[in-house]
């Protein structure tokens, strides 16, 4: 529209030039429709990165209005030389200057934008690329939580930690549960022996193959996400992968699975659905619409320009026409020089290029992912015809297709560790490394499908640049270290370290709660902390259990509380073993059964579970199940009479007295509860010796007979 309005004033004043008030006057005319389309367009174009602004075109176009106008105003004013020769040129250079800024606007406006540090200043996205400001607003949250933990929050501890409660009975302060619940791995990675060995291994060896092992609950999974997922200790350099086990295994599906997870990781998104990325309807409207407003503007000037310069159009035409044949003949010259030249700067390319292609991890990393997702077909046809004047005709045609075989496991194995051997000498140049993580496999339904998964699994290990971690279950560090006496297993064989995932101590505990937010007083995270037996996982659930309470009972008293926590605790535990005890078909499986059931009546108190354990049944020869249930149920009673007497009995006078031992004694009673409790389900024979030295150094009772 603005262009054919310039168009249009500019034929209209050469259509008037004998007329110079007649010119001035059309000038002015179209001067003012221009401004009131300037007018109107200022009310109803909003553009996102401006409050207000013109499309380009119609700027361009009033440009090109008020430089006509002003030639034949100028023209009654000052001299035709002066006007040719220095105002119209200035002009000129002005009106481009104007246009140059008007073009460069936005996108000024946009860079500060993008650079401020609020996030409601940032330019709007069409709802197509919507993820990307999402994305955007995610890595800003990462980094001021990264901040706030690394930077911040130390500073905080050291001024604002919770001082010792020298009070009689703690109170349980109030806590938002929300900091209690769900994985926030940006901050509430507490660092351990298992994450330092980790981390020096990665470090230090070229390769490595680390089985990282644990009960349940003890982190594992934390502690890949934190070396196989980028964040913290990782650099942009590096190629991080982690992978879920499955739980019903075929060897040769979960190697297609993890060989395409490479390849997604090299080749990003859309190389990994297989396709290239689809057009973007908006960009492409917005991109029309540019071209649009472009050859307006364009074919406004040429008409201005060739109505101007017609003399000399039709002098050069008459020209051309009279040597059109050498004109002709030069141009082809031309043009195949062009053509020459073009392809020789293409070739050389294209040579210069070929030794970096062959070792493009990322062409390699996407053709392997079309085979190991499509069945490739090539087909090839030849035909040949031949005409005779009387109207016939003879052809003969043939075809021959190709189709790509299904690749078998050691051909799989052998592109894999193929593409990691060339991922991984790519990243070590670059300063970088491939860590690749499968976790859940301390989850699979058995010891000898965990061994099978291995066996099938270390094909691939040992690759120069590559590491592995593995998450295995407490079985594999058991028989890890078991090879020292010869018994050589699947875990021994396959794993360069195998690191193990301990307990937390007690001032790890601490830190994992107060990286949440959460401070507690001593004495309740004593006893948090001994019943959860060290997991994170149990610990906070045991945290959130006290913090339930607290608000639905509006109680902060310590001997009630902890009596609820240990009683809820009772209940689930002693439920669970008369189930599996009732399950069992041996002679000794209804008294033990009887017992636990008269265990589960008894009240929660010090004295009745003393009482329950000296009425114990006495463990039969050769019945192995029924024996270590009845073992399980009485150690863990003696611990949590132990914690009784400790935390919940004579609240009245005992219990600072108690407290004032247990802060005196050091956190050194409090680790070997905590250890006992997390050894209940395995070595329960093994608890006894820390609850005695317990009971006889800090509270100074009498310790529980031990079962014969």
């Amino acid at each position: 529209m603005a262009g054919g309005v310039a168009c249009g004033a500019e034929l209209l004043l050469l259509g008037v030039r004998e007329n110079l008030v007649a010119a001035e006057s059309a000038a002015i005319a179209i001067l003012v429709v221009s401004l009131a389309l300037w007018l109107h367009q200022r009310r109803t174009v909003q553009l996102r990165t401006h409050r207000s602004q013109l499309p380009l075109a119609y700027c361009a176009g009033i440009v090109v209005g008020v430089y006509c106008a002003m030639a034949p105003i100028l023209a009654t004013v000052v001299s035709e030389d002066l006007l040719k020769m220095a105002l119209l040129p200035a002009l000129g250079v002005a009106g481009g200057c104007f246009l140059a800024w008007l073009y460069a606007r936005p996108y000024v406006a946009r860079t500060r934008a993008l650079a401020d540090d609020d996030p409601s200043g940032w330019p709007a996205l069409p709802p197509s690329r919507a993820r990307h400001r999402e994305a955007a607003l995610q890595a800003r949250r990462d980094w001021l939580s990264i901040v706030a933990r690394d930077g911040v929050m130390p500073l905080i501890w050291s001024r604002l930690r919770m001082s010792e409660d020298t009070t009689t009975t703690p109170a349980f302060p109030a806590i938002d549960l929300s900091r209690l619940t769900g994985t926030r791995h940006s901050d509430s990675f507490v660092e351990t022996a298992a994450s330092q060995q980790v981390a020096f291994d990665l470090g230090e060896l070229d390769s490595a193959s680390i089985g990282v092992s644990g009960p349940r609950g003890a982190g594992k999974s934390h502690l890949m996400e934190r070396f196989c997922t980028h964040g913290p200790t990782s650099t942009s350099e590096d190629l991080l992968i982690l992978v879920a086990a499955p739980t019903s295994y075929d060897p040769r599906e979960f190697l297609i699975h993890l060989f395409a997870e490479v390849c997604r990781s090299i080749t990003g998104d859309s190389a990994a659905e297989g396709r290239r990325p689809g057009p973007d309807p908006v960009r492409r409207r917005r991109r029309g619409m540019r071209i649009g407003a472009g050859l307006t503007i364009i074919a406004g000037f040429a008409v201005v320009g060739g109505t101007l310069l017609w003399p000399q159009l039709n002098a050069a035409t008459a020209a051309v026409s009279a040597h059109l044949r050498a004109l002709l003949i030069a141009g082809g010259v031309t043009l195949t020089c062009t053509g020459l030249i073009w392809t020789f700067v293409l070739s050389a390319h294209a040579e210069r290029r070929a030794p970096d292609s062959v070792a493009d991890a990322e062409a390699v990393a996407a053709h392997y992912l079309r085979t190991l997702r499509y069945q490739l077909s090539l087909m090839r046809g030849r035909n040949a015809l031949l005409s005779l004047p009387a109207g016939f005709q003879f052809s003969e045609g043939t075809q021959v297709q190709h189709t790509e075989q299904v690749l078998t496991y050691p051909e799989l194995v052998a592109r894999f560790r193929e593409l990691l051997d060339m991922i991984a000498l790519e990243r070590r140049h670059a300063g970088g490394r491939v860590v690749i993580g499968i976790d859940e496999l301390d989850k699979l339904g058995d010891a000898q499908a965990a061994e099978r998964f291995l066996n099938d699994l270390k094909v691939v290990f040992g690759i120069r640049g590559c590491h592995f971690l593995v998450a295995v279950s407490e079985d594999a560090l058991t028989a890890f270290g078991r090879h020292v006496v010869d018994i050589r297993t699947a875990f021994d064989s396959a794993f360069d370290q195998l690191v193990a995932v301990r307990p937390l101590s007690l001032e790890q505990a601490r830190k994992l709660l107060e990286l949440r937010g959460v401070w507690l007083p001593d004495a309740y995270l004593w006893a948090c902390q001994i019943l959860s037996g060290g997991l994170p996982r149990d610990l906070l659930r045991t945290v959130m259990n006290l913090a339930t309470d607290r608000a639905l009972h509006n109680t902060t008293d310590m001997p009630t509380l902890v009596l609820r926590l240990i009683k809820d605790d009772a209940r689930t535990v002693l439920s669970a073993q008369s189930r599996h005890v009732s399950a069992l078909t041996s002679p000794q499986a209804p008294a033990a059964a009887r017992w636990i059931a008269s265990a589960s009546e008894a009240p929660t108190r010090a004295e009745a579970w003393e009482e329950v354990l000296s009425n114990a049944p006495v463990e039969a020869v050769g019945e192995y199940e029924a024996a270590k249930a009845l073992s399980q149920v009485r150690s863990y009673l003696g611990l949590g009479a132990t914690l009784l007497r400790t935390f919940a009995d004579d609240a009245s006078s005992g219990l600072p007295t108690r407290l004032d031992a247990l802060r005196s004694a050091g956190p050194e009673p409090v680790d070997r509860l905590t250890a006992a409790r997390a050894k209940l389900a395995a070595e329960p024979e093994a608890v006894w010796a820390a609850i005695n030295y317990y009971r006889r150094e800090v509270l100074g009772l009498e310790p529980l007979p031990e079962p014969q």
